[in-house]
């Protein structure tokens, strides 16, 4: 068979963390000490190769890179120093740029050279909208109490936050349903479970995250793991029970502070920042084994850190009544969710979809299953 490898893909993979590829001699210890590689065709090994010789075509529609966890037990035996987890880490995001509507924003959000343009622009319309809504008055913001929504209107924000969430889920479901087409031509049989019964099965593994208790990864990543993933989308219903809570009940923002809504509120916010925390320490200290730290992962770490900060800081500047630090933090918070959830399917957050539907659509072909693969035509054929 005539190969045709991709260069230019080979470079991306070591621009996103990939760099020590070229090391890996296919010694298959990587496969062998992972605890969540099938028997058959098991990875990382046969990832390592087709990356060596750039074989993109296979790569971006091969869902073991989502069965893969990021553990590191792989990279910390291996004898070359050749570091699958973090080649592995590589594909996965050149999977998200590969399906990304547009691709180009996939490279945007990549790209230190537009961090600042990624925050002035959303940062600049809050700001002028804050203003016009002040009517270029200052003083204001000393007169009584403060409410965000007084130059806030929640009805303005919630058009703009419904409107973009339409539009951003909507190219989210193009994508998924691309890789879900592509990814399910290499199987020659009919799935041996239906589509619902593996997703409560995966529900339920994500959410007790049980992959991670296969891994021989430290007990602190699976906490921060759960800790961002529970944290943030508490935040999510925070914002929608909220919303519930003033157009249903007619109980406006400000909520109290002791109601059950702004509880979740606050031990959402705390827990992704001590999520953040852990993740952002075992980094610094090389807990991971020897992981690559890309810019890819301190990005999205910063904004996640931005969202739970500046969340509970315009709480307690609100009931410290210092308009100044409450209205700016506020706009700063409308940034960094506006940055969060508009580049959710280009950043890492886009592996929550890509994984979610990668070990669907492999409890229904068997795949995580430890038995013979066979007949499943998946077989490494270069």
């Amino acid at each position: 068979m005539e190969l045709n490898p991709d260069i230019e893909f080979i470079r991306q993979l070591k621009k996103y963390g990939g760099n020590d590829l070229k090391k890996c001699f296919q010694c298959a210890t990587c496969s062998v000490v992972c605890n969540l590689s099938p028997e058959e065709n098991a990875f990382p090994r046969k990832e390592m190769l087709w990356a060596n010789w750039g074989l993109k075509e296979k790569l971006v529609k091969d869902i073991d890179v989502w069965l893969c966890h990021y553990c590191n037990d792989c990279t910390a035996q291996c004898p070359r120093g050749a570091k699958p987890g973090n080649v592995m880490s590589a594909i996965r995001y050149s999977v998200i740029e590969e399906y990304a509507i547009p691709k180009f924003l996939t490279r945007v959000y990549s790209n230190p050279k537009f961090l600042v343009l990624l925050i002035l622009i959303p940062l600049a319309l809050f700001s002028l909208f804050f203003y016009n809504n002040i009517g270029g008055d200052f003083s204001q913001l000393h007169q009584g109490t403060i409410v965000f929504a007084q130059f806030f209107p929640h009805s303005y924000l919630e058009i703009f936050w419904i409107g973009g969430n339409i539009i951003i889920f909507g190219l989210a479901a193009f994508s998924l349903l691309k890789y879900n087409s592509e990814v399910r031509q290499h199987y020659k049989q009919k799935p041996e479970s239906g589509f619902l019964q593996a997703l409560i099965l995966t529900i339920q593994e994500i959410i007790l995250h049980k992959k991670f208790a296969d891994c021989d990864a430290k007990s602190s990543r699976k906490i921060a793991h759960l800790l961002v993933l529970f944290g943030f989308f508490g935040a999510m219903a925070t914002a929608g029970l909220a919303l519930i809570a003033d157009i249903v009940f007619g109980m406006p923002a400000p909520i109290p502070f002791f109601h059950p809504i702004k509880i979740l509120g606050n031990l959402s916010g705390i827990a992704i920042l001590t999520g953040c925390t852990i993740f952002v320490v075992r980094r610094l200290t090389n807990k991971d084994n020897n992981l690559k730290s890309t810019y890819i992962d301190w990005s999205f770490l910063l904004f996640l850190y931005l969202v739970g900060i500046t969340g509970l800081s315009t709480q307690f500047t609100r009931i410290a009544q210092i308009p100044e630090l409450a209205y700016g933090i506020y706009i700063l918070h409308l940034t960094a969710i506006f940055i969060l959830l508009w580049f959710v399917m280009y950043s890492k957050f886009a592996h929550i979809f890509y994984r979610t539907l990668s070990m669907i659509i492999a409890k229904q072909y068997g795949r995580n299953q430890k038995k013979s693969y066979d007949n499943l035509n998946l077989k490494v054929n270069i």
